[in-house]
């Protein structure tokens, strides 16, 4: 409240002054300001010093204080999760939640639904209830299906299912190519002020070195995951061998029992990974192995990586008869 006190004082620009004088950061003064403001130190003060001026707040007893807008509004956390809803936005899975709407459309419809919140107060509440912001994602093919909802409703149903009764539940994803050298890689990272890492300027392959096609295998159930560091082409024939050696590694303890895997696509375990190796260059395969085996998840949980030195021969095509040949019961919902 100092802070922001001080900051309304300089008017215009006065809460990034503070800010940079400080350390503290613009949402922690722009907090102290709707304290003032509920406190009766509003706007209409034009910039003089309340506490200069001998005005003080009300001195709050322990334990005292607002009430949680949530402890008052019964119903607004539950009008919140329907709005955001995550069978709404056809994501399968109930960890990976999350909306394309802002939080200021979402107060403006909880305000129209009777509830007194502000954009602020609907941004904690998501952070709370286990959202978050993410990237788009690569989901439709041509137009949308008329069962596509029920498509994402399928497969939630079949991910509880098999979590039920103790069987493996995965998602599997590829990561873009990472150049190996002393290449830049994008973020930032704490070094001693004037001495940034030195990287080469132009981001041409080092013949020797060459690229890393990291390969993951998210445990849902678990929190885990197994990323393959392959060196040769991305295949089909490397995506199985990245299944099999999460299996080996780590699905094969954790699930003695199984009788079944579920195999979904597409998962968040690379967004820890690139937050824990942003800034740095990659100058060898050993570099990111390490730095992908020392990235855990949101939860702490561990990522363990191997490299995978073998060589994939790439434009291998399989027949129509290898295909008849195999054993595969379609189901009734989309088969196809």
């Amino acid at each position: 409240m100092w802070a922001a006190e001080q900051a309304r004082s300089l008017g215009r620009g006065g809460v990034s002054t503070v800010a940079a004088a400080t350390g503290m950061s613009r949402t922690t003064i722009h907090a102290g300001l709707a304290e003032l403001r509920g406190a009766g130190f509003g706007p209409e003060m034009e910039g003089e010093s309340a506490i200069a001026n001998g005005r003080r707040g009300p001195i709050r007893a322990p334990g005292s204080g607002r009430k949680k807008l949530t402890d008052k509004d019964d119903s607004l956390l539950t009008d919140l999760d329907t709005l955001v809803e995550p069978t709404t936005r056809g994501d399968p899975m109930s960890a990976l939640r999350w909306t394309c709407k802002s939080t200021r459309r979402l107060a403006q419809e909880l305000k129209r639904r009777g509830h007194q919140v502000s954009q602020r107060t609907v941004c904690n509440l998501l952070g709370q209830m286990g959202y978050s912001l993410q990237s788009t994602r690569k989901l439709r093919e041509g137009g949308q299906h008329q069962d596509r909802d029920g498509q994402f409703e399928h497969i939630a149903r079949a991910v509880a299912e098999l979590q039920a009764t103790g069987d493996p539940v995965v998602s599997v994803d590829t990561k873009k190519k990472e150049l190996i050298g002393d290449f830049k890689n994008g973020g930032k990272e704490w070094q001693p002020h004037g001495t940034p890492e030195p990287v080469r300027v132009h981001d041409f392959i080092d013949r020797k070195l060459g690229k890393v096609a990291p390969y993951g295998v998210y445990d849902l159930t678990m929190n885990t995951g197994w990323v393959s560091v392959g060196i040769d082409h991305d295949t089909a024939e490397f995506a199985v061998e990245s299944m099999r050696r999460w299996w080996r590694e780590m699905g094969e303890a954790a699930y003695p029992q199984a009788t079944r895997l579920l195999i979904t696509a597409d998962h968040r375990m690379f967004c820890h990974i690139t937050a824990n190796w942003r800034g740095r260059p990659l100058t060898s395969r050993e570099v990111v192995v390490n730095l992908i085996g020392n990235a855990t998840t949101c939860e702490g949980r561990e990522i363990k990586a191997a490299l995978d030195e073998r060589m994939y021969a790439a434009g291998v095509e399989v027949s129509n008869e290898e295909i008849a040949g195999l054993v595969v019961e379609r189901d009734e919902f989309h088969g196809n």
